[in-house]
């Protein structure tokens, strides 16, 4: 059997976890969408929609869309329920999947990666059915440990596949307790934690959920360890034990001015992963705007790479606008090149010339 896909499809996803859970042996023949390689004449004469995942048998019988090839590779598994009742409930979950929240929570979530499209660009009614989606699926699982009782099935791979990565779209899942939950059941139920799929040669990191707070001071250390963690920060923190009563002063400081927000990123263990500050600037200039300038955005070595910047800085976005904020500027040394290219993601465009002044 040989898979047709491309990696950066949670739909081409779906259809290699459910051979890899079965043990179903497969060759995985990438396909790179961006570079229009479903559109060449010999892929059309495989599949004249043009689509991945497409799977070709052993027999030479060819298969497309990703529900119906998971629903056909898992016939007689445990991933179908054995109830006939249950098994059309999990069918129900695999249709409101194509129909309800792909459209919606993918979609948005290909603009941003791929189109580099700023969440502000998206729009508004994606936004709305996406969080939409979110909530159904929050009240079920509030209910049930899995989408149909309490076992994995078909249904949680399916939703699995874009939910895990429903941040990179520009949506917030700090409200979904039981999403987030279901999220990493999901994935240690499909052998997807703690941390990297590999295919090949490629290797494709998990992304992970977090929820965002206000920091407290017993984070004051996990976050002078992120801010010291990178050259620059190596020469500028100091990591001695105790830390230095400056880092606490100045942390009392940043707590009871209302204009900040020291905020850290909390993976599903409750531990921390990532840090940022936001600050409402009030000023003069553009009419009376108010501004949010985002700082010291951080994230653990063992977890970049796995979307958590991503969650944080679109959260900081999403709460400048909510204060009022008529645009949002960031510092970033100009040797973090890499931190550039990742903020422009985002929209963020060049526009100020930096200079300091040490004392």
């Amino acid at each position: 059997m040989k898979i047709y896909g491309d990696f950066s499809s949670g739909n081409c996803l779906k259809v290699k976890w459910v051979c890899d859970t079965l043990a179903l042996p497969y060759a995985w023949v990438g396909v790179d969408t961006l570079k229009r390689e479903t559109r060449t004449t010999q892929f059309l004469k495989l599949n004249s929609a043009g689509q991945v995942p497409t799977v070709e048998f052993d027999d030479g019988r060819v298969l497309a869309e990703s529900n119906a090839i998971i629903r056909y590779l898992a016939r007689g598994s445990d991933l179908i329920p054995a109830d006939a009742f249950a098994a059309a409930k999990m069918d129900e979950w695999l249709f409101w999947e194509q129909y309800s929240h792909e459209p919606y929570i993918a979609v948005c979530r290909f603009q941003m990666v791929y189109l580099g499209r700023p969440a502000s660009d998206l729009d508004p009614d994606k936004i709305k059915r996406g969080y939409a989606a979110l909530a159904r699926m929050e009240h079920q699982l509030a209910l049930t440990r899995f989408l149909v009782g309490d076992t994995l099935s078909l249904a949680d791979v399916s939703l699995l596949a874009y939910t895990r990565l429903a941040h990179e779209g520009g949506f917030h899942l700090d409200g979904y307790a039981a999403v987030r939950r279901w999220i990493g059941e999901a994935e240690r139920s499909l052998g997807l934690t703690p941390g990297a799929l590999k295919s090949g040669t490629e290797t494709i990191m998990t992304a992970i959920s977090t929820s965002i707070r206000r920091a407290r001071r017993g984070d004051v250390d996990a976050i002078v360890r992120m801010l010291a963690d990178d050259p620059l920060g190596s020469g500028r923190e100091c990591l001695a034990d105790p830390l230095p009563a400056s880092y606490f002063v100045a942390f009392e400081s940043l707590d009871r001015d209302p204009n900040i927000q020291l905020v850290v990123a909390e993976d599903g263990e409750g531990a921390v992963v990532g840090c940022l500050q936001l600050c409402v600037l009030p000023g003069l200039s553009s009419q009376g705007a108010s501004r949010g300038l985002i700082e010291d955005v951080r994230v653990a070595a063992h977890c970049r790479s796995r979307g958590v910047g991503e969650q944080m800085v679109q959260w900081a976005i999403a709460q400048a606008r909510a204060k009022g904020c008529k645009l949002v500027e960031l510092l970033t040394h100009n040797t973090r090149v890499d931190a550039q290219r990742f903020y422009v993601r985002f929209g963020f465009a060049p526009s100020h010339v930096g200079m300091t002044l040490r004392f």
